[in-house]
Formats: structure tokens, C-alpha cells, sequence
């Protein structure tokens, strides 16, 4: 079978488990029936895929694959947080609604939220990059989730221009080059890490005073700075953090 064949055999299966799902529930839905919507016998549908779930995870990547090539052809210089890297977002979003609403009704929404996820990890996180950027990309990534999911059930009631630009002022300073409610989030987690550890070390107490007056903080240089040289034989920064929390 050709690469060709072999696509136009996995665009009708998935047409065809689409149409099905929009009637009834996933699991009323047996492979048979699939097949014979998609006009292709059971032993073709095994030799495509391994089950109906790996149907909706294909589809949903095949169609990330294509947002991440239009991204690239869009924006040569793509920058973490840009409005118009979200406007595109949604856009396109909106565009294959239809597939998404499906995902969602079949239960399987987090296959959504994941592959947000691993779109703004492959394409903003890279090696050596701290902990804190990490975070910072998985809560974007739950924010354009529950932006989206909240926007699909109100029916689209304002345009992607407006959800991207709330999401925008939400998480983006005016500079619009950090991430404004991460860093809030990562103040107030961080205050309960340092007085876990002040528990465990008394001396500590100076680091909550330091860590309360500072008008901005990085944890991986809070951690290096005030850590017990003795416990730097077992721990680095980044670890030390990963394990307080």
C-alpha cells in the first residue's frame, strides 16, 4: 500500500468515526461499524490503527503538525506570549471546532490539553532552560485550554481578536516579555517552599524576609544564593526546588 493509499485510508476512517460520534457515544461505537461507514473492511482499519482512541489522537496531531508549519510560515520570529501567535490560535482553533467539539463530547479533552501542551514545550522549551519557564509554558498552556473550552460552550459569543487579547492582558505585561500571573503564582508557592525549609533550617528565616521585600525573584538564584554549602554536595538549585515542591 502506498503512503498516498494509506492517507486516504486514514482521512475516511477518521471521517467516518467523526460522523458516528456526533449521533452516539464512543463506547456504543464498535470498529465494524466504523469500517463499514468508511467503506473499508476490518482487517484494513487494524492494519491503519490500533484502536478508536488512537483515531482522535492521529487527527488531533496531524492538525497540530499543520499549525506548527503555519506558525513557522507566519512568524519568523515567534515570540512566547505574542497576541498574534494567539489570534492565530484561536483562529485556527475555530476553524476545526468540529473536530474538537467531538473530542471533548467523547471524553477525551485532555488529548486537547496535551497537545497544547506539547506544541508550547517543542516550540518555546529548550534544553537548559530553568524550571520556572516550564511552569510558566504549562499554565499558558491550561489557560488557552479553559479559554477555549469556555469559549466553545458560550458558542463563540466574542471573537478570537477578543480572547486572544484577554489572555493577553491577563498573562503578558506591557513589555510583553515575561508572564505576569506565573511570576504571582511562583511568589506565593514559593513563600510556603521557604518556610518549609526555614522549618527544617532556622538560620532560613533571613531568605522569607529577602524573598517578602524583593519586588521580583528568581528561585533558582534565591536557592544558590542562601542554600548550606554543605548541601550543595547533594542538591543543585533547580533540584533542591523540584524536590520543595
Amino acid at each position: 500500500m502506498s503512503k498516498t493509499d494509506n492517507t486516504i485510508i486514514k482521512e475516511c476512517i477518521t471521517t467516518a468515526f467523526v460522523k458516528l460520534l456526533k449521533s452516539k457515544p464512543i463506547s456504543k461505537i464498535s470498529i465494524t461499524e466504523i469500517s463499514k461507514v468508511a467503506g473499508v473492511s476490518r482487517m484494513t482499519f487494524y492494519r491503519t490503527f490500533t484502536s478508536k482512541e488512537e483515531i482522535l489522537t492521529n487527527h488531533l496531531y496531524y492538525l497540530i503538525d499543520k499549525f506548527r508549519i503555519e506558525s513557522k510560515e507566519l512568524y519568523k520570529n515567534n515570540v512566547f506570549g505574542d497576541i498574534e501567535a494567539l489570534n492565530h490560535c484561536f483562529a485556527y482553533c475555530n476553524e476545526y471546532r468540529e473536530f474538537i467539539a467531538v473530542i471533548f463530547k467523547a471524553g477525551f479533552s485532555t488529548l486537547f490539553l496535551q497537545a497544547i501542551i506539547q506544541y508550547l514545550l517543542d516550540a518555546y522549551y529548550k534544553p537548559g532552560d530553568s524550571i520556572r519557564k516550564y511552569y510558566s509554558l504549562q499554565c499558558y498552556a491550561g489557560a488557552i485550554y479553559n479559554a477555549y473550552a469556555t469559549w466553545d460552550k458560550n458558542n463563540h459569543d466574542i471573537s478570537a481578536q477578543e480572547l486572544s487579547e484577554l489572555i493577553h492582558e491577563y498573562f503578558v505585561n506591557k513589555n510583553g516579555d515575561s508572564i505576569q500571573w506565573v511570576s504571582n503564582f511562583y511568589y506565593k508557592h514559593f513563600l510556603t517552599i521557604l518556610a518549609k525549609l526555614s522549618a527544617v533550617k532556622p538560620t532560613w528565616n533571613n531568605i522569607i524576609s529577602w524573598a517578602r521585600s524583593a519586588k521580583s525573584f528568581d528561585a533558582h538564584n534565591v536557592l544558590s544564593k542562601f542554600m548550606p554549602s554543605k548541601w550543595t554536595e547533594h542538591f543543585d538549585s533547580d533540584s533542591l526546588f523540584v524536590w520543595c515542591t
